[in-house]
Formats: C-alpha cells, sequence, structure tokens
C-alpha cells in the first residue's frame, strides 16, 4: 500500500459521517501528498465523492500558482484568498472573479 492509498482510505472513511452531517469536506493544497496540484487531485479523484474536495489556498502555490490554481479550479469547495510575500517577492491576486486567470 503506498502513502497516498493509504490516505485515500482514512479520507474514504469519514465519507458516510460527512454525507450524514451535510458537510463537504475540503482537502487542503498544503504540504505532503497534497503540496502539488497533482498530488491533490490524486487524493481528491480516489475518492469520489460529492462530500470530498479541494481547499485552495493561494498562498501554498509558490512557483508560477496561477497555474497551478487553474489545475485544482474545478473540484474546489472552498477558497482562501490571500497576498503574500515570500522570499522578498509579493505574490497577489488580482480578483477573484470569473474574470480573473484562475477561474
Amino acid at each position: 500500500m503506498t502513502v497516498s492509498s493509504g490516505a485515500s482510505k482514512c479520507i474514504e472513511k469519514c465519507i458516510p459521517k460527512a454525507e450524514q452531517c451535510g458537510v463537504v469536506m475540503a482537502l487542503e493544497n498544503h504540504w505532503g501528498l497534497s503540496r502539488t496540484p497533482e498530488g491533490q487531485l490524486r487524493l481528491i479523484n480516489a475518492v469520489p465523492s460529492p462530500w470530498l474536495g479541494a481547499l485552495m489556498d493561494t498562498g501554498n502555490f509558490m512557483e508560477d500558482p496561477y497555474d497551478k490554481l487553474k489545475m485544482i479550479a474545478p473540484k474546489t469547495v472552498y477558497a482562501q484568498a490571500k497576498d503574500l510575500l515570500w522570499r522578498g517577492e509579493w505574490y497577489t491576486l488580482d480578483s477573484i472573479t470569473n474574470e480573473s486567470p484562475i477561474f
């Protein structure tokens, strides 16, 4: 069993309770298995359920953030938008609208 398949099985066990409570769980793009869009989507797609989606934190993809955010946008159910100073450079979002480079 791989680490990601083990994590997927754990997430899958939470789905019935999320459904019972009417809560959509959101997996954040944050270090570890979900530090890349591919890793985050691998986990989400391994548990095909309307009760699991992506949490898009705009400050967690440092390099080429717009391309990475576009990848997870279709699965996003919650977003944390922020401006961020990282390595002396400001990363900002133009706006979260249909005209933005993300959506």
